[in-house]
């Protein structure tokens, strides 16, 4: 056991030599007449590996550095703890990026102080250099990057992709300090940076209230730009800095709710930015129907779904200025609104075969309708569920009774003779009858399938007849009788085979 003991010490002293020695090198390389930025990015990227295993001690260190102290080898003063983000912190970086990494196009220490950064957040660090260098990637980098020299385009998505974690980070994990010869001990987690975060995105006028012109592009070029180039170079890069968008959005749009005062994100989000162009709901909207490529048995489409559902979240949010969901999800789709690609693809997570191929979408694509349904966005629920044309679903959106949104039902659910016509696309309804077609084998096989899609019709059941009805409902009978039936016959099934399964 002592043996072992001295080991330990051994080995953690040697860690700690080891971001010394590094540090002690990124200070020499700084004072260079010409610094080297790619052995600068490389110090940074080790300092980043050894900041996993000592993140408060690596912490401690880089504050005192030349790169990434206040820019004379001093540390970061410990203010209060109280949301605080700074833009001109790091006068030092800031001249890299702007003298050597912009003379050359390429940004290899940009994106190592990120990655720091991203690792400092995750450990839970919560030391003022960490506040400091959140500030920093939001108000420098995340404002300015649009504007600096690039030697290849792609390079200024991987600098957005590299960005982003950081804010992703800042959202989900709690900033507290770790043991070390300089941390301090706190009982309670440091939530006051993504409070910071939320307010600088929000306040009109701030730097960080900018975040929008680092959008992708909108999915039908990136998908015609994947045609044309394959999944290679810029489109590889695209792609990745949209699914860190994708993830990103809805962390955000919650925090913004959570403020005390309206959010500027929240009004940008659905406000065109001139005329003729889309808005940043319609860009990040339209990449659910979007074909991302798997990777390692995962795909973004689920969580492009997720951020549809968290845009009809903040569409219900933004209620005094009467946002609807349905122009601005589907902004710049001709006639019929039912046809575009985003509505297929949100009816095709309900098709039997998908929802089995792929119940991670369907669950997703349950939620966003749940939503559609609670908040309330009627457009949206027309289109969904009914396939009517865009005129006959706005005409619904200042309706008072939900349950005006059952005018084309009838036509959408497929009939007991199965009569229908040729040139009719599918909609989310005739996904959820063939669903319940198959109720028995699902409860067999993928119980969580036939959950998702029971929640979504006791929503539905209980927002649409409410008991008592406040109001006659004009939902058809035949409709109100088959959904009925269909759903009080699956649940006894669920419960009969799985009594022990909450839903």
């Amino acid at each position: 056991m002592r043996v072992k003991q001295v080991g330990e010490q051994c080995e953690t002293q040697a860690g700690a030599d080891a971001l010394d020695l590094v540090c002690q090198v990124t200070d020499v390389l700084c004072r260079m007449q010409r610094p080297s930025v790619e052995l600068l990015g490389a110090c940074i990227g080790l300092m980043s590996a050894l900041a996993r295993a000592f993140p408060g001690y690596a912490a401690t260190l880089a504050s005192k550095t030349y790169l990434l102290g206040d820019g004379d080898g001093r540390s970061h003063k410990a203010g209060s703890h109280h949301a605080s983000l700074t833009s001109d912190s790091l006068p030092m970086l800031e001249h890299i990026q702007r003298v050597w990494e912009g003379g050359q196009g390429a940004y290899p220490v940009t994106l190592a102080f990120l990655g720091l950064t991203e690792t400092l957040l995750i450990a839970g660090v919560n030391e003022a250099c960490v506040k400091s260098y959140v500030g920093f990637t939001l108000s420098h980098i995340l404002s300015s990057c649009h504007s600096w020299r690039y030697g290849k385009r792609s390079q200024r998505w991987d600098i957005i992709t590299a960005a982003l974690p950081v804010l992703h980070a800042v959202m989900t994990c709690p900033l507290v300090p770790q043991a070390g010869p300089s941390s301090k001990h706190w009982t309670q987690p440091d939530w006051s940076v993504a409070q910071a975060v939320a307010e600088a995105v929000s306040k009109p006028g701030h730097p960080a209230a900018y975040l929008f012109i680092n959008l992708p592009p909108h999915a039908d070029f990136l998908e015609t730009l994947v045609k044309r180039q394959g999944r290679e170079a810029e489109a590889a890069s695209l792609e990745r800095m949209t699914a860190q968008w994708l993830l990103l959005l809805p962390l955000l749009i919650q925090a913004c709710k959570c403020l005390p005062y309206p959010s500027a994100f929240l009004q940008d989000l659905f406000q065109a930015p001139a005329e003729g162009k889309p808005s940043a709901a319609n860009i990040l909207a339209s990449y659910i129907a979007y074909p991302f490529e798997e990777v390692e048995g995962k795909s973004m489409g689920a969580g492009a779904l997720e951020a549809g559902q968290a845009l009809a979240v903040a569409a219900s949010a933004m209620s005094q200025a009467q946002v609807c969901l349905a122009w601005c999800l589907l902004q710049g789709s001709p006639g019929n609104l039912a046809t575009c690609s985003v509505m297929e693809a949100l009816a095709r997570c309900f098709q039997y075969e998908q929802a089995v191929d792929n119940p991670l979408a369907l669950s997703a694509a349950a939620e966003l309708l749940i939503t559609a349904f609670t908040a309330p966005h009627p457009s949206l629920l027309v289109l969904l569920m009914t396939g009517s044309s865009v005129e006959e679903a706005t005409d619904k959106e200042n309706s008072s009774q939900l349950g005006n949104l059952a005018a084309g039902a009838n036509k959408a659910l497929p009939s007991a003779k199965k009569a229908s016509k040729k040139d009719s696309r599918p909609t989310c309804l005739d996904g959820i009858w063939e669903i319940l077609q198959h109720a028995e084998e699902l409860l067999q096989s993928q119980p969580d399938v036939m959950a998702h899609t029971l929640r979504l019709l006791a929503v539905m059941w209980q927002v649409l007849f409410p008991l008592p009805p406040h109001h006659p409902s004009k939902f058809p009978a035949r409709v109100i009788s088959i959904s009925c039936i269909a759903c009080v016959q699956a649940s006894l099934h669920l419960v009969s085979s799985f009594s022990n399964c909450s839903l």
